[in-house]
């Protein structure tokens, strides 16, 4: 016991000590959800409108948008062929004209988003203003007419049901986990055998009475540690950004401990039979990318039939499923605990059968 113990703070201390990688794996997420707050706040919807005749101005700046992100601009023309110019350039979105005898037209193009929410805007602040002037005006004639409706209309409620862009999840988020949870643990483990390698500490590592399946495991526990912590720094992150409260997912502790063990011992498999250090990188970001990218993404049912077995693709669906607070997938979890299986095995049959000296590069 005293022995796995050692090997376990032993392999933390390792790892830790590598400061460039922890740089690459912590200081990305973090660039990326500070880049993602920045975008989110100072992007906005600038509606640019025009105005032909007098007092528009002074009713259409009675709207309050309840969205921080839109803004409505003016500009005043004193006749329609100027106006219609600037509509043709697309410099303004509509057009409202006002005659001498208080009608009103709104010139939209039906082609185009932001004419269409320019006019349902503007649309609903001149109803709204025609409807509160009438009260005001005439409400002895206004309850009179109403009481001789059929129906009312009452103020509509809203159920506050989240929308998609609230119930989907942030995919910001998502690849800022991954890339600790994939990426960080693929990375720590292959590079922890690739520099056993290269150091030949794996020869005398292997040459100790212990247990070799225990070495492995004591590897792997250090990687599961560290991951851990890189996960809950940036759900803390997350969190006291306001970006959003993530901490529903350590209830999900056992499935991304299974997932860090997975991608893990594929890292593991993948160091001891691969020589050419340079290569390592390459191979990891030509695992990982095209399997976060496919779970994000529509793609064929043949495809997914093909790269499902990747450890890193189960990984991507089980987080996926965890952050949108569904059914994480039997399938998933089955391939991932088959795979965290059938990499321990060969990472055993690897050291076992393969002469310690042929395992290291410099002996």
């Amino acid at each position: 016991m005293i022995s796995i113990i050692s090997h376990i703070y032993k392999e933390n201390l390792l790892l830790l000590k590598n400061r460039i990688s922890y740089i690459l794996i912590l200081v990305i997420p973090i660039l990326a959800i500070m880049v993602n707050i920045f975008m989110s706040q100072s992007s906005s919807t600038i509606l640019n409108i025009a105005i032909i005749g007098e007092d528009v101005i002074g009713i259409i700046d009675t709207y309050n948008s309840d969205e921080a992100n839109i803004k409505l601009e003016y500009s005043e023309f004193n006749d329609m062929k100027s106006a219609y110019a600037e509509f043709e350039e697309d410099k303004i979105s509509l057009i409202i004209e006002k005659d001498n005898q208080n009608n009103i037209t709104l010139h939209y193009s039906s082609s185009n988003q932001d004419s269409i929410y320019a006019y349902q805007i503007v649309n609903s602040i001149l109803q709204t203003y025609i409807s509160q002037a009438l009260v005001r005006d005439y409400p002895i004639d206004v309850a009179e007419l109403q009481s001789k409706q059929i129906y009312r209309i009452n103020q509509p409620v809203n159920i506050n049901l989240e929308s998609n862009a609230t119930s989907e999840t942030n995919y910001m988020i998502f690849f800022s986990l991954m890339w600790i949870i994939a990426m960080m643990s693929l990375n720590l483990s292959t590079n922890q055998m690739q520099q056993e390698k290269a150091g030949n500490t794996l020869y005398a590592i292997i040459k100790l009475p212990t247990s070799r399946a225990i070495i492995i495991l004591a590897k792997q526990t250090a990687v599961i540690v560290q991951c851990f912590l890189a996960t809950l720094f940036l759900t803390i992150f997350i969190n006291v950004s306001g970006v959003d409260n993530i901490f529903y997912i350590f209830r999900y502790s056992g499935w991304i401990i299974l997932s860090i063990c997975s991608i893990s011992m594929f890292g593991y498999c993948l160091g001891l039979l691969i020589n050419n250090y340079s290569v390592v990188p390459v191979i990891i970001l030509f695992i990982s990318i095209p399997s976060m990218l496919a779970s994000s993404i529509s793609v064929s049912s043949n495809i997914v039939n093909i790269i499902k077995f990747i450890p890193t693709y189960c990984v991507c669906n089980i987080l996926k499923n965890i952050l949108d607070k569904k059914d994480l997938g039997l399938d998933n979890i089955l391939l991932l605990s088959i795979n965290a299986f059938i990499f321990f095995v060969l990472s055993l049959i690897i050291i076992n059968k393969r002469e310690p000296v042929k395992l290291c590069k410099n002996i």
